[in-house]
This record gives C-alpha cells, sequence and structure tokens, in this order.
C-alpha cells in the first residue's frame, strides 16, 4: 500500500553547490579550524531551525578563500529528516533536479543529489 510520503528518505544525503560565508559575522579567522566548525554548525542549525531534520554531519570542499569569507561546496548527511508536506516537497524537487532552500528571510541556497562524496 503506498503512503502519501511515497518515497521520502528519511536519511537523505544532500548537496549545496555554493555556499557563501560572506554575509555571515564570525569571531574567527577565515580558513582556520574554528572558523569551518562554524560554518558547519551554522548549516546543522540552518535545518534544524527550519524543520528540515538533524543533520548528523557536514562535508566541506572549499572553492575560493578571501580574506574575511570563504565560499564551499557542501554535503549534508542527516541523522533524520523531520516528516511532513514541506519536506516531502523539497525531497521530490531535489529528486528532480534541485531544490531552493530558504533558510533565512531573503536567504537560500540550492538543494541537490549527492554527486560525490570526496570533500573534506
Amino acid at each position: 500500500m503506498a503512503t502519501m510520503y511515497s518515497g521520502f528518505n528519511p536519511q537523505l544525503s544532500i548537496s549545496i553547490p555554493y555556499i557563501s560565508t560572506q554575509k555571515l559575522c564570525y569571531l574567527h579567522k577565515a580558513g582556520t579550524a574554528k572558523y569551518l566548525e562554524a560554518t558547519k554548525n551554522y548549516i546543522s542549525l540552518s535545518f534544524s531551525e527550519n524543520d528540515v531534520g538533524i543533520v548528523d554531519y557536514v562535508e566541506l570542499d572549499v572553492l575560493e578563500t578571501f580574506p574575511d569569507y570563504m565560499i564551499f561546496k557542501a554535503v549534508i548527511h542527516f541523522k533524520k529528516w523531520f516528516l511532513s508536506a514541506s519536506n516531502y516537497v523539497i525531497q521530490q524537487r531535489i529528486f528532480e533536479g534541485n531544490a531552493d532552500f530558504m533558510y533565512r528571510h531573503n536567504c537560500f541556497w540550492i538543494l541537490e543529489k549527492v554527486k560525490d562524496s570526496n570533500t573534506t
């Protein structure tokens, strides 16, 4: 028997092809271990606060480094996606190509299927 949320994956890993930390205010110098950890925590918290799910861990691949900010590609591994109509739609859009995820007012990330996991 098919359920309303057929195909929903509660542990789906996703990719964010472009994350800039330019608008984030950090107390740590770009590129340091504390800076990278703060970025991972910010990403995890964004999914939690928006009722998407609980992130297990985040892998970051540095695309560019500037004096005050960095640009990354990220792979997000979830402990658990929360089952909801909006999260089902997000997953379906990811499976169809990509989905926009509004993580705060006027700020969004593009979410995609994981193509590879060779990030750090």
